[in-house]
């Protein structure tokens, strides 16, 4: 009995042992077969490189070629994919076992580290949606693009494999996708970055230097461009300095200013950097290598790669002047600023006019076609137009009026300015104003240097001159001709000539009033300076050597609002005269070629000695000092009223206007802050901490308000201080 069981047993055991053994040998083929399945197969097609898998498995498999999950027809995939999440630590792999939703189902929004696995089902299909367009689609969110992103970084770094085709794609996404995220903008472009050292910095060619110049802002990529410029032996150019000087330490970085204007910041520091440095600014090298390491997108790996470039960052100093250069670009628009703050659009002619000239090169004016309408339709002689200031007022929106403020006239000169033009008289030179009924020549701009060092002087001698050959009502051309010539002995500017020569055909055909001079000579010089000018202008009336009744006229009338008795006139007249009985011949002009011209001596007239003549009116420096007092004290009147406009101050109180526009948010703050004038960057964290504020971003809101309000920023940052404007609040201490 005991036999027949023990066989039994045996027979049992036996069958269990074959039984173990050929489960064995069925496992070992399928992981052979599985093996097998995972190899990957390349293949040439359509210029672009495939790999594809021979067929799924429950292992995790890198896709390549064509794949279709849950639907979802995925060409080129380029994706990680396993049949359960379990046991995977890995972000972008797409397991083919968890659920999927609709794709425009309604969807919660991704994590902030988004992985396949974190994904609600809509999402997933969302997702594959997206990689099934070619990954080509419209996103709302680019976390959908780093999923598939940290696959690439894991088959570029982990699996060595790919490289040039996976760089191609990131390539492609970065154009595609790269506006929609500074943080997707960054990290694509690093990968670059990183795949282009890997093959050798010497090896980076132009065409990655401006892709990623054209994409990417880094502090990694701006070593890249030195390097490049360096070892190619080439001048920095104007996009790399601006990006160098906005990341100096001495650059305005947080004013609103750059905020508000950031295009046309960038564009006037170009035209700025090619004016003062051209294709000149070469760079040094500094001896230490520099070190460009890559951080992951993914938190599932990290990678300990690093290269050394040439350092050209560590000579700093060699920038230093970028940085002033950017500043002085922001307080160039900070008059732009704060039109835009206050919502001018671009096609206002204020908005046009508070460009820098530079600026104002490149663009056309919004009221360039009406303005020329104008200035095509009036009369003109030689250079000159010949216009109205009322045909003006529209285009500017002033209301007609009699008498125009300075501040309009000045509008007025400032447009034709914009527009390309100078206008004469010049309200910016003369500090008068403007009647809607005047009449001003306007002619094209030069580059003549502006000096009008003899402006007021020739102008003077220009009216005196009119009027006395007007008093026959009659001005003979060559009496004109000889009164320019004589004026431009005096070694005027071409700007100056270009003006004193508009004035002229305005005087002739409204000739000046003298009334107004004379009484404001008598009001400005003492009686020494007013005799030495009436020797002066008697000598300028009778400038052709003769002294007609009318002339005689005009000159009592002068001397009549100078206060000089006439006793005094007679008294000149009688040191000019000639000690000739009998006619003789007077020359037109000693300065004009030509004939001598016979006369006779007239009655009604006196014949005068040009010899004493033309000593007196040669001897213009004395004269030009005593009339350039009279100007000059206008002229510093005039340079007040523009200072006194340049800053508002405002005295604020706890309840003003001003004040009442700041966020209440802000206005405790506010009220510590300007206790006084000057806080240690220490302070200045602590007291803003105390409000639970970033400082950077205390800063901007209080100076957007002072820029809004009071036309200048509040707060200044200088190293380790932090500057407060009290000033601008209306005085020393601040009264809220």
């Amino acid at each position: 009995m005991t036999f027949i069981v023990l066989l039994v047993l045996g027979c049992v055991a036996y069958k269990i042992i074959k039984k173990v053994n050929s489960t064995s040998e069925k496992e070992v083929i399928q992981k052979n077969e599985i093996k097998n399945e995972r190899q990957e197969f390349y293949k040439f097609e359509n210029n672009n490189y495939k790999i594809e898998s021979k067929a799924k498995s429950n292992k995790t498999l890198w896709n390549i070629g064509n794949i279709e999950i849950k639907g979802f027809k995925i060409n080129n995939a380029m994706i990680y994919t396993k049949d359960s999440s379990y046991d995977d630590e890995f972000s972008s792999t797409i397991t083919l076992s968890s659920p999927v939703g609709a794709p425009d189902g309604e969807r919660s929004k991704l994590n902030y580290w988004p992985s396949y696995q974190n994904l609600t089902d809509n999402q997933r299909a969302k997702y594959l949606e997206w990689l099934a367009s070619g990954r080509n689609s419209e996103l709302e969110e680019v976390g959908y693009i780093f999923i598939f992103f940290y696959g690439l970084e894991r088959r570029y770094f982990k699996d060595k494999k790919d490289k040039e085709i996976i760089l191609n794609e990131v390539q492609r996404l970065l154009l595609k996708y790269g506006e929609l995220s500074g943080s997707l903008r960054s990290y694509l472009g690093n990968f670059l970055i990183y795949g282009y050292l890997e093959k050798g910095i010497d090896n980076i060619s132009l065409e990655n230097i401006n892709l990623l110049e054209k994409l990417v802002f880094e502090n990694t990529f701006l070593s890249i461009k030195l390097a490049y410029l360096y070892q190619n032996n080439l001048p920095l150019d104007p996009k790399t300095a601006f990006n160098i000087s906005k990341s100096l330490d001495i650059s305005n970085k947080n004013s609103v200013v750059i905020k508000r204007t950031s295009k046309l910041i960038e564009d006037l520091f170009f035209k700025k950097y090619l004016c003062k440095y051209g294709e000149n600014f070469m760079l040094k090298l500094s001896k230490r290598k520099e070190v460009i390491y890559y951080r992951t997108a993914t938190s599932d790996f990290q990678v300990n790669n690093s290269f050394e470039i040439p350092n050209i960052l560590g000579i700093s100093s060699q920038f230093k002047n970028l940085g002033l250069l950017f500043n002085e670009c922001v307080e160039d628009l900070r008059g732009v600023s704060s039109l835009i703050a206050k919502g001018i659009p671009e096609d206002d002619p204020r908005y046009f006019s508070m460009l820098p000239e530079i600026l104002k090169n490149s663009k056309e004016h919004p009221l360039k076609n009406q303005f020329m309408k104008i200035v095509n339709e009036s009369e003109n002689k030689e250079i000159y137009n010949f216009i109205k200031i009322s045909s003006l007022l529209n285009l500017i929106n002033i209301e007609p009026r009699e008498k125009l403020t300075l501040t309009q006239s000045k509008s007025i000169v400032q447009l034709c300015k914009d527009l390309g033009y100078k206008i004469e008289p010049d309200s910016f030179i003369t500090g008068n104003c403007y009647s809607q009924t005047n009449e001003v020549a306007i002619f094209k701009a030069t580059n003549f240097e502006e000096n009008f060092i003899n402006y007021n002087l020739s102008k003077l001698i220009l009216e005196i001159g009119i009027v006395i050959s007007n008093s026959d009502g009659v001005i003979e051309q060559n009496e004109i001709d000889y009164l320019t010539s004589f004026i431009k002995t005096f070694n005027s500017s071409e700007d100056e000539i270009l003006r004193i020569n508009a004035l002229k055909y305005l005087y002739i055909s409204n000739p000046p009033n003298l009334n107004g001079l004379g009484k404001k000579i008598k009001e400005k010089l003492n009686k020494n300076q007013i005799q030495i000018i009436s020797e002066f202008i008697v000598s300028l009336s009778t400038i052709d050597g003769e002294l007609h009744k009318k002339e005689e006229k005009n000159l009592k009338t002068i001397f009549k609002a100078m206060g000089v008795e006439m006793s005094e006139l007679e008294a000149l007249l009688e040191k000019f005269k000639e000690r000739y009985e009998e006619p003789v011949e007077v020359l037109a002009g000693t300065n004009i070629k030509g004939e001598i011209i016979e006369k006779e001596v007239v009655k009604q007239g006196i014949i005068l000695d040009k010899n004493i003549i033309k000593k007196t009116l040669t001897n213009t420096k004395e004269i030009s000092a005593i009339l350039g007092s009279i100007f000059d004290e206008d002229q510093d009147t005039e340079n007040n009223e523009i200072i006194d406009n340049t800053k508002k101050v405002t005295t604020l109180t706890k309840d003003s206007e001003e004040t009442n526009q700041l966020d209440s948010r802000y206005k405790n703050i506010f009220n510590e802050i300007t206790l006084k004038n000057e806080w240690s960057r220490i302070e200045f964290e602590t007291l803003v901490k105390k409000y639970n504020f970033m400082p950077s971003a205390i800063i901007e809101v209080l100076n957007e308000w002072s820029d809004e309000v009071l036309d200048d920023f509040l707060i200044e940052e200088n190293e380790d201080k932090i500057i407060v404007d009290l000033q601008l609040l209306g005085g020393g201490e601040n009264e809220n």
